[in-house]
């Protein structure tokens, strides 16, 4: 089950590339790859930064390994590379939503980084 959902992020992350790259506009929130829910990201910090732990890490082969793909995570969900590759694809309702929903991504996974890192 883990391998699967690490998979479908995966692929879901692979569609919505491919969706900017082929020139799409007016992409709803649902259409951008989020690792975890919406309610999930703006409840308890503490619970959120478990599930993104998990959802990000998942099938990693160790600590090394799960701060490489949190490195990644980190890149995909810094806000400027977030604006660079979505800002303009985005529908104008759902910007200030994905903008926040960003921005609390990234502020979660960085702290996760860390966190691995001086593990």
């Amino acid at each position: 089950a883990a391998a699967a959902a690490a998979a479908s992020y995966r692929e879901r992350w692979g569609r919505a590339a491919a969706m900017i790259d082929g020139g799409a506009v007016d992409l709803r929130l649902t259409d951008v790859p989020w690792p975890v829910s919406a309610r999930v990201l703006t409840g308890d910090a503490v619970a959120a930064k478990r599930a993104l732990r998990a959802a990000l890490t998942r099938g990693a082969a160790g600590a090394a390994e799960s701060r490489k793909m949190l490195r990644t995570e980190m890149l995909r969900w810094h806000p400027d590379k977030f604006a660079g590759k979505f800002g303009g694809a985005i529908r104008e309702k759902d910007v200030a939503e994905a903008t926040t929903r960003v921005n609390v991504l990234a502020r979660l996974v960085a702290e996760l980084f860390k966190e691995a890192a001086a593990a």
